[in-house]
């Protein structure tokens, strides 16, 4: 992979929500946003609980539990990532705990995720990617991967099930891009 461009995308505004965290590229100067998450619980979020637009994430170490949906929005995704065509998301995901998410436990939309020694447990769907995805004004249509890097568990109620990636027909959460409201 050769050194990124700057990503070039139009202002983007999204409603108030009750999610976690969530890092962009800078719509007005195109760098990406580099967030690392070492040694954190990030817990009873609504919408989702990490999101990721268009920027890069390191997570390790780090418990991500009990998202929620929104009551106007909907979703409940642990973490998610989504590429927009000029800025690529990544994700590296290591020894961490994503548990009890209402939606997905770490949902890719185009973007490349690598996990190890990941435990995903009792998320509604443990690993989501989408390939064809809208954000605010054009739709999306990127490749998603996800990198196995050994280690990881996929369970619930001590039930251990293999880590299997799901295509659902997922929409981005409202921080990723998805609807907004004025």
């Amino acid at each position: 992979m050769g050194p990124l461009r700057p990503c070039q995308h139009g202002p983007l505004q999204y409603s108030r929500t009750t999610r976690g965290i969530g890092a962009q590229f800078n719509p007005e100067t195109g760098h990406r946003a580099n967030v690392t998450l070492r040694g954190s619980l990030v817990d009873r979020n609504h919408e989702v609980g990490v999101a990721i637009l268009g920027a890069s994430l390191t997570l390790d170490d780090t418990v991500v539990r009990a998202t929620q949906p929104d009551q106007s929005l909907g979703f409940g995704d642990g973490v998610a990532l989504a590429s927009s065509p000029t800025c690529p998301a990544t994700g590296q995901l290591r020894a961490s705990l994503i548990q009890d998410n209402a939606r997905a436990g770490i949902a890719s939309f185009g973007s490349a995720v690598a996990i190890e020694q990941v435990t995903l447990e009792c998320n509604a769907i443990q690993l989501n990617g989408e390939t064809d995805y809208a954000l605010p004004g054009f739709p999306v249509s990127l490749p998603f991967s996800f990198d196995n890097l050994g280690g990881n568990l996929c369970s619930c109620n001590e039930q251990t099930s293999s880590c299997v990636v799901l295509s659902s027909g997922l929409a981005p959460p409202d921080a990723l891009g998805g609807p907004t409201s004025p």
